[in-house]
């Protein structure tokens, strides 16, 4: 049926990744809210915000999926065109993942240290960098956390 609409390659594909990453954002959600459940709200009394957060999530997602489409209307800039581009846009996501990734992280950890969501506030600790990057080390297991994201991007990039 697809083939009779001769849709692009490239808006398939783009396609499948914006519900892949509506998919990893929504289970980002889901493990935030499982992690720290508040005790007075239920799962039913939270799904208001669940929509407006997938909500702001498409926004993001749009965002990062915008360079591929546009760029890829001309033919020769496809990632289907050529297996060098294939490569070159892979990489693209597969960085793109990495930082959204840092920031699920950082967030997770921000919310399980200080109970609020990463914000601006956040800054202030860039202000003396070599203790606070000091105190990361001596807090979270960095290592291992570092490995893992750099291991879950790779799985990214592979599927």
């Amino acid at each position: 049926m697809l083939v009779r609409y001769k849709i692009p390659k490239t808006l398939l594909w783009v396609a499948n990744l914006l519900f892949i990453f509506i998919l990893i954002f929504t289970l980002f959600r889901l493990a935030t809210y499982f992690a720290f459940r508040p005790r007075v709200f239920s799962f039913e009394n939270l799904i208001p915000s669940f929509l407006m957060g997938i909500r702001y999530d498409l926004r993001w997602i749009s965002i990062i999926l915008l360079p591929i489409v546009v760029i890829s209307l001309l033919p020769k800039f496809s990632p289907f065109y050529s297996s060098r581009n294939k490569k070159w846009w892979t990489w693209y996501l597969a960085i793109i993942t990495f930082v959204v990734f840092f920031f699920f992280a950082a967030d997770f950890g921000s919310f399980s240290y200080n109970r609020t969501r990463l914000d601006a506030g956040a800054l202030n600790f860039a202000e003396d960098f070599g203790i606070s990057v000091k105190m990361l080390f001596q807090t979270y297991p960095m290592v291992w956390l570092i490995l893992g994201l750099i291991v879950a991007v790779l799985l990214f990039r592979w599927m």
